[in-house]
């Protein structure tokens, strides 16, 4: 959800946006916690985009990347 807000931000009225490609790399376990993500749009081309998004834990730790 993190990422589409971010890419969506950028389109112009009318636009839409679909998914090519998520790829998910999980560094650490979590199970009671509240986690924070934070999107970054890298390029938003033409026909395609590319999007970050880094998730941390409570204590600010990164346990995601996508």
């Amino acid at each position: 959800m993190t990422m589409g807000v971010a890419f969506s931000s950028l389109l112009e009225m009318n636009e839409s946006f679909t998914t090519v490609e998520l790829k998910i790399n999980y560094l650490k376990p979590i199970w009671n916690e509240k986690i924070t993500a934070k999107g970054e749009v890298i390029k938003k081309g033409k026909t395609i985009g590319l999007i970050k998004c880094d998730v941390f834990d409570e204590g600010g730790s990164l346990v995601a990347m996508l």
